[in-house]
């Protein structure tokens, strides 16, 4: 009786505890539940009592590992405690349910009691933490691997090992563009060969749709095969999710592609970190690809540096020389090294007022920031010999500040050489020119003697136009002097050519029509008081612009050059030449009249048409005042 009472009472206990429990015979059957078991799983008693608990519900547990743990207990009397159950119950959704299990034994008989604890809530903001953790931690191990000094496909290979490194991830792989950003091509994976095969089908159509809408796509439970040794031959389908999530910075770079057996691995918090983790990536491949560029960079300018045909260095803001090629040896004997980390104002290599003149230009660019025009200083070589040299500067910015430069030193021997030769033609030009204007084209047209007369019949028609354009006395005498001087340049040109029959040869054109710069480069030394050396160099110019030696247009070109041009044009058709005959006077007159406002000088053209309107023989009457 008092064992029945006391077993009563047990019962009564063991019914008002809140915590599911069961008690199981020797052969695992249930043969006690408590109120809060049948209430928690949503169970009736019927349903539940005398069957074998791996039957129970939709068979939840029947797990091979609490199989084992059970008859442990029944068997040897061992309980355990905080076995793991995670599953999707019947009636109750997916649960997290801890089991506690302890020997008990009654009148020879051998039992289980079975505690079941619900720790669902706790279980699954254990397991969000522990997700949010290992997001973290990849972020930091991410941001530990980034370095702008390791190859691309190191990088990434890094990368991936480090996420299947978690054990949350099953597969990590990278797909890069190539081939100027038209294709995908796997670069980096790591992980099962199980979860690479299972989602194999479906990566082509996954990596297209993420590039395509530029943003994380997630497909969920893909059944992979079986795999692995499983207890008693049970045979357990494996559920794959797969995340792709794009690279991008300015452009697509390529995909990374997560492979998960996690449920429920992208949600949408741990999703906004793994984008954040790659997004960080794309960052880090974008600083790995621009630093192969600087390195490319730096190799192409090293190449260019030290191939450079001219001396090229580069000094600090205290004038310390940094870096010099070797043409500096090879142009002035000095070693490199020797010069390396020197002042520019103290070594030898520049004479005295040349260091002043480089350190003063230099500064100012420095400090003002103003890139200075080629300026000229003499070099010394190392036996002492002088030799001039033009340099270019440049500032050298880091971070928006000038703090170095750049120079160019060219050698212009051979330029001073050539520029003293033509000084020292010019200056005997000159003086063959002065006070003998008159005797210089009689020597032009002794030579010519097909344009004899020609600088005087244009001298005589440019006068007469600028007296019927009401050009003041002095301005009509510049004028005559201008047109008896406008091909002076063609003292320079050969002879053979000047007279030649038929059509001249490209290079021998190219020759003639230098006459007006040949010519402008004399008479600009001559102190006349008047523009003749611009009418000399202007005089072939025209208001289109399609005249040489500049293409001027319009007002560019001087009044007196538009006048001569007329003038020069009449005077020429209207005469013969060894290549052509002798124009009508017509067809001169068309050509002006087509010319007019587009070639030639409206005004001029009007007043020369009205002048030969008025003295048909006008061409004729300078020709003979000429001879």
């Amino acid at each position: 009786m008092e064992n029945r009472n006391f077993k009563g009472l047990a019962e009564d206990i063991v019914a008002t505890i809140r915590e599911p429990l069961v008690i199981l015979d020797d052969d695992l059957r249930v043969i006690f539940a408590n109120s809060s078991f049948f209430s928690t799983f949503k169970v009736s008693p019927e349903e539940t009592l005398g069957r074998f608990i791996f039957e129970l519900g939709n068979r939840q547990w029947d797990i091979p590992e609490l199989k084992h743990l059970l008859r442990e207990t029944i068997l040897k009397g061992t309980p355990f405690e905080d076995f793991l159950v995670k599953h999707d119950f019947e009636r109750i959704g997916r649960k997290a349910m801890v089991l506690n299990a302890r020997p008990i034994k009654r009148k020879g008989e051998r039992l289980i009691l079975l505690a079941i604890e619900d720790i669902t809530e706790r279980y699954t903001a254990e397991e969000r933490f522990r997700r949010l953790y290992k997001v973290l931690y990849l972020i930091n191990a991410v941001h530990r691997l980034i370095s702008p000094h390791k190859e691309k496909v190191e990088f990434l290979q890094e990368v991936c090992r480090t996420f299947t490194g978690t054990k949350d991830f099953s597969g990590a792989q990278v797909y890069l563009f190539e081939d100027k950003g038209e294709r995908l091509r796997s670069v980096a994976r790591s992980g099962s060969e199980e979860a690479f095969e299972s989602t194999k089908e479906v990566i082509p159509q996954l990596l297209e749709r993420v590039v395509e809408e530029r943003r994380p796509i997630i497909i969920e439970g893909m059944e992979g095969r079986p795999s692995g040794v499983f207890l008693e031959e049970k045979k357990e389908k494996r559920l794959f999710s797969i995340g792709a999530f794009p690279l991008f910075v300015e452009g697509p770079l390529g995909v990374f592609i997560f492979i998960t057996e996690v449920a429920n691995a992208f949600r949408e918090e741990e999703k906004e970190y793994l984008r954040g983790v790659t997004e960080d990536i794309a960052l880090a491949l974008d600083l790995i690809e621009a630093e192969r560029r600087l390195e490319e960079s730096k190799r192409r300018y090293q190449a260019i540096f030290e191939g450079a045909p001219d001396i090229m260095g580069i000094i600090d803001r205290e004038g310390r020389i940094l870096a010099l090629n070797r043409r500096i040896e090879e142009e002035l004997g000095w070693k490199v090294e020797e010069l390396l980390g020197k002042d520019l104002r103290d070594v030898k290599v520049l004479t005295e007022q040349s260091v002043q003149v480089a350190h003063s230009h230099l500064m100012h660019l420095l400090n003002e920031g103003v890139i200075p025009p080629p300026f000229e200083i003499e070099c010394m070589r190392k036996d002492g010999t002088v030799v001039p040299y033009e340099v270019n500067a440049f500032p050298l910015n880091y971070g928006g500040e000038a703090s170095e430069i750049q120079f160019i030193m060219r050698n212009i021997s051979l330029r001073k050489e050539a520029e003293e030769a033509i000084r020292t033609s010019k200056e005997r030009l000159k003086e063959v020119l002065f006070g003998a204007t008159k005797a210089l084209i009689e020597i032009i047209e002794e030579r010519d003697p097909y344009t004899r007369g020609h600088s005087e019949g244009v001298a005589r028609l440019a006068v007469a136009i600028g007296q019927r354009m009401g050009l003041s006395h002095e301005e009509i005498t510049g004028l005559y002097i201008a047109g008896l001087l406008h091909d002076v340049g063609k003292v320079a040109i050969p002879l053979e050519i000047l007279v030649k029959p038929g059509k001249l040869e490209e290079k021998e054109t190219a020759l003639i029509r230098e006459h007006p710069t040949l010519g402008y480069e004399v008479l600009k030394e001559i102190d006349f008081p008047w523009p003749v050396a611009l009418v000399a160099l202007q005089h072939h110019e025209r208001l289109d612009g399609s005249g040489y030696p500049k293409g001027l247009k319009g007002k560019e070109i001087t009044l007196e050059a538009r006048i001569i041009a007329v003038a020069d044009v009449l005077d020429a058709m209207s005469h013969h030449r060894p290549y052509r005959p002798a124009r009508k006077m017509e067809e001169v007159i068309d050509e002006l009249r087509k010319g007019r406002g587009r070639l030639y000088d409206e005004k001029v053209v009007d007043i020369c048409l009205d002048l030969l309107r008025e003295s048909p023989d006008l061409l004729g009457e300078t020709k003979s005042q000429g001879n």
